[in-house]
């Protein structure tokens, strides 16, 4: 089955490159293994942020999922997010390599008033701006792959990042009423 030609930018897929488990159970077994050694670090290093009660892995955490799948993530660089002809933030996609195959990839933005950029002036400013969007992408693109290792684990299967509003602050209180992954308030 083909989507659209590789030649486009389209990825094509085939029976050959949809894995196929022989044994499901032994997947299962697997991803709890995972899920165990991985509660265990977490909670041992407090790679994650407590929010409501609730735990969110930090980018720490997800970087250990991914090396237990023998998976790497590369963020790409930085591009700048213009507003009126002026740089108002970054975005960054990272990508999740397995054994040579891109399996996976995740984007998240960084504004220049997200809490990272607080204080700083200039160019220390857009340091901090690509740098949290790298580090936020490398959480995003690792939970798109590995969220049900955090689930089965007990965690969030939402990055720690995405529930932090612009001043740095863990969303708490009422969910409902705030839009955490836009950073907007519903009402």
């Amino acid at each position: 089955m083909t989507l659209a030609r590789q030649d486009e930018g389209q990825i094509e897929i085939s029976q050959a490159n949809l894995p196929v488990y022989e044994n499901p159970a032994e997947v299962v077994k697997r991803s709890g293994q995972w899920a165990s050694a991985l509660m265990e670090a977490v909670e041992q290093q407090k790679m994650y942020a407590d929010m409501s009660g609730k735990k969110y892995l930090e980018v720490e955490a997800w970087q250990l999922v991914g090396m237990f799948a023998n998976a790497d993530v590369i963020p790409g660089h930085p591009i700048p997010i213009e507003k009126d002809g002026e740089i108002i933030g970054y975005e960054c996609e990272a990508i999740v390599w397995q054994h040579g195959k891109i399996v996976g990839q995740g984007t998240m933005s960084c504004g220049l008033d997200a809490f990272p950029c607080r204080g700083k002036q200039g160019s220390e400013k857009n340091k901090a701006a690509m740098s949290a969007a790298q580090t936020w992408a490398i959480s995003k693109a690792l939970r798109n792959k590995f969220s049900f290792v955090a689930k089965l684990a007990g965690f969030e299967g939402t990055t720690a990042d995405e529930m932090r509003g612009n001043d740095g602050s863990v969303f708490g209180g009422n969910s409902a009423d705030f839009c955490p992954a836009h950073d907007q308030s519903w009402r």
